[in-house]
């Protein structure tokens, strides 16, 4: 049959799927035939979808395909000289997430409060579209960003409702974290001349970067930061794009960190160990405040409880978050001040944007603010202008073209997967409280970082997150 399994415990299913996947997006890198990787990857994720057995592999390939996306645009194209349809093979990953809730997704659909959210959401961005519009590729990476985490999130809750093993999925994201690590030290040394081998031009071209990308001498400054006044050369190994490593290595310490996945102490310090040397290689700063906040905030609940003695779990909750917006809010003040650096560029939007969302409650159009309008605008786009409509900050670029009644949504639906959680909290077993307060209080730690960064609403950023955030029901107990 061909869901038996083989010798080595892995779905024969599962491999041909990812054959499909990985060999025409292969091919359609060097030839330029970005259609036939679109279509499989839909045919792949389909297909996958309806594992029977581990069934956790589902949500590893999502993963698997997300770090490996630009190494095969970049390889597949710099092979064959290729730069015809590389923008839209960024859209593989999309279309196998499509292809996979085509497969699982639509079964008995279970309603929550934050998919009536995620709803009104859809409503506000079809509003803006008849407001005011952006170019076709602006208005396609801004609806990808805006549907993408939820799809995740959906499919990640229906693949763990039955022979779905934690522990197993742990260990491969684990094994998949130190991998990227080890490819990227090598490629952090050996610079532009190792990262050119690879199609990092080719890259750039992808992402849509000017027409001179194809021929660059030197890695851009997404490779460099300013850490406390320092300059510091980043890693971004398979990702290209250190930014978004931090995000992926984060997410995956913290799985390791939050669940029980291997009984060896040994191996399990030795991996953290090393999944926070990458975290530090890659210099992200908002990966960084991720993971301080999701640390902190046990502690910061804790605290809060005993302190005010109040044994009302959700008043904690409220109290703590507004802690930590003040801890940000007058931490990132400081930093400004003291170290500036290109952190500047992060306020000035925020500052600049605000405004421009009151004046427009609507949105001004989908597609009209942001970094991706800068990126695919046909037009030059001055950086007071690309500022004013979100460029450096996720939620507000959202804001700016949605509407503040969409931004609302938005929020609304990762503050109401808090309030599920929080309102089970007693309820969970077999995990520690310390892990389940990190992911109660995780959907709010991103959307404070999305108001200073871009990246984190990216599907290389945000799908760790979301699954991460769907793993909490396996933990509650069977009878409620």
């Amino acid at each position: 049959m061909i869901s038996k399994q083989v010798n080595s415990g892995i779905p024969i299913k599962y491999i041909i799927s990812l054959l499909m996947l990985f060999i025409s997006f292969f091919y359609s890198a060097m030839s330029g035939l970005f259609w036939i990787a679109l279509f499989f990857a839909i045919v792949s994720g389909y297909y996958i979808s309806t594992l029977k057995i581990r069934r956790e592999l589902i949500l590893y390939s999502i993963i698997l395909i997300l770090v490996f996306q630009n190494f095969i645009i970049g390889v597949g194209a710099h092979l064959a000289s290729n730069t015809t349809g590389l923008s839209y093979l960024t859209q593989v990953p999309l279309f196998f997430v499509v292809g996979i809730f085509l497969g699982s997704g639509l079964k008995n659909i279970e309603y929550e409060r934050s998919m009536l959210y995620f709803i009104f959401l859809l409503v506000f961005i079809a509003v803006s579209l008849l407001i005011g519009r952006g170019t076709f590729n602006a208005i396609f990476a801004n609806l990808r960003n805006l549907v993408f985490f939820y799809i995740v999130y959906y499919i990640s809750k229906k693949v763990m409702k039955k022979n779905f093993s934690m522990q197993y999925l742990v260990s491969r994201i684990v094994a998949l974290g130190i991998f990227v690590i080890l490819i990227g030290i090598p490629l952090w040394l050996g610079g532009f001349d190792l990262y050119k081998v690879i199609g990092i031009n080719e890259v750039y071209s992808a992402k849509g970067a000017t027409s001179d990308a194809l021929f660059a001498t030197s890695l851009d400054g997404r490779f460099y930061s300013d850490i406390f006044g320092y300059s510091v050369s980043r890693m971004g190994s398979l990702y290209y794009e250190p930014v978004s490593l931090g995000y992926l290595l984060v997410g995956i310490y913290l799985f390791a960190s939050l669940f029980e996945w291997t009984n060896d102490l040994i191996i399990r310090n030795t991996a953290k160990i090393i999944l926070l040397f990458g975290i530090l290689l890659s210099f992200g700063k908002g990966s960084f405040l991720i993971l301080f906040l999701t640390i902190l905030a046990p502690l910061l609940h804790s605290v809060v409880k005993k302190i005010f003695s109040i044994h009302n779990d959700n008043v904690v909750f409220n109290i703590s978050i507004i802690l930590i917006f003040a801890f940000v809010y007058f931490f990132s003040n400081y930093y400004y001040v003291v170290f500036g650096g290109a952190v500047g560029n992060h306020f000035t939007a925020i500052s600049q944007t605000w405004s421009n969302i009151i004046s427009a409650p609507l949105g001004h159009g989908l597609g009209t603010g942001g970094n991706a309008s800068r990126t695919f605008s046909n037009n030059q786009v001055t950086n007071n202008e690309w500022l004013s409509t979100g460029g450096e900050t996720a939620l507000l670029s959202f804001g700016y073209q949605i509407g503040l009644m969409g931004m609302l949504a938005l929020i609304l639906i990762f503050m109401s997967i808090s309030k599920k959680m929080l309102r089970n909290m007693g309820n969970y077993i077999n995990i520690k409280q310390k892990s389940i307060l990190s992911l109660i209080y995780l959907p709010v730690i991103l959307i404070v970082v999305s108001i200073f960064q871009d990246n984190t609403f990216s599907p290389q950023c945000i799908s760790i997150y979301m699954t991460l955030l769907a793993s909490s029901q396996i933990y509650l107990k069977k009878n409620i």
